[in-house]
């Protein structure tokens, strides 16, 4: 109806075997270090632009949008599981192709 607000898209199980709700990531859009925290902020999927800083630990399972986003900005500050997590991908990728 004019002048209600949208409802907001329910969350989605993205990741196969895990009963938490999760909701889908389009687009990591920054990342800041915030005291000893590094927090990332996020397009997500079905909903405008949101000005929370989140956790960066709760990006691990978008490993894909983390590395599109350090590809346009290698200078952004990085988690230190980051390369270990790009490699496991990165593996898992090469074995899927096999």
């Amino acid at each position: 109806m004019e002048g209600q607000e949208p409802a907001e898209p329910p969350p989605v199980i993205a990741t196969e075997g895990d009963d938490e709700a999760e909701w889908l990531v389009d687009e990591i859009l920054a990342v800041r270090k915030q005291g000893r925290t590094l927090k990332a902020q996020a397009k997500w999927n079905g909903y405008e632009r949101d000005e929370t800083w989140y956790p960066v630990e709760n990006f691990r399972n978008s490993i894909d949008l983390l590395e599109h986003f350090y590809s346009n900005h290698p200078e952004a500050p990085k988690p230190t599981w980051y390369e270990d997590e790009l490699s496991k991908a990165n593996r898992a990728d090469r074995h899927d192709l096999s």
